[in-house]
This record gives structure tokens, sequence and C-alpha cells, in this order.
């Protein structure tokens, strides 16, 4: 595995049991619980992208 950064929030990520891949030279979460329940919070409250 190539040598990834990691974000200041990685520990946050790894808490909410995020689904993490390399993008850019960076591990980032892709995913967290499911694509259809992180549709409905974005409709129903907030999200940055």
């Amino acid at each position: 595995m190539e040598n990834l950064k990691k974000t200041p929030l990685i520990h946050e990520h790894e808490r909410l049991n995020a689904r993490l891949a390399p993008f850019g030279g960076w591990l980032m979460p892709i995913q967290y619980e499911s694509i259809l329940a992180e549709h409905v919070w974005c409709r129903e409250s907030a999200a940055l992208f």
C-alpha cells in the first residue's frame, strides 16, 4: 500500500466506521452507513462536500 496522508479527522472517521479509500494521495472516507442513509440525511439535514 502506498504511503497515504491522513486528515486530522481520521480518528473521527474511523470512530464513525467510515469506509476509507485512497484518493489523490490521501486516505479519505468514501461512505459511512449506506448511500441511501447518507442521501436521506442530506435531504433532511445538511451536508458538506
